[in-house]
């Protein structure tokens, strides 16, 4: 038996929050000038947005596999009368 506590959750919204307050002091303390962080940012966000596009069809994948896999099991389902 596993005795070990799972560790809750963060819910997203929180861990959103978090994340924004974490990045805007990271921002304020780099005593970068804007032109540099825009740059940086502007690279981020370029690479999240191939990350999300990537990770869309993964998940698009995944469902459409799931939804094939659960009609083969319904048509396998013996028929009740």
């Amino acid at each position: 038996m596993d005795n070990k506590k799972k560790e809750p959750v963060k819910p997203l919204l929180v861990a959103r929050q978090e994340f924004i307050e974490s990045l805007a002091k990271l921002i304020s303390n780099a005593e970068l000038p804007a032109f540099v962080l825009h740059d940086i940012l502007k690279d981020a966000t370029s690479e999240m947005e191939s990350v999300v596009a990537k990770q869309y069809v993964a998940e698009k994948e995944q469902y459409a596999q799931a939804i094939i896999a659960q009609t083969k099991e319904t048509k396998n389902e013996p028929k009740s009368n």
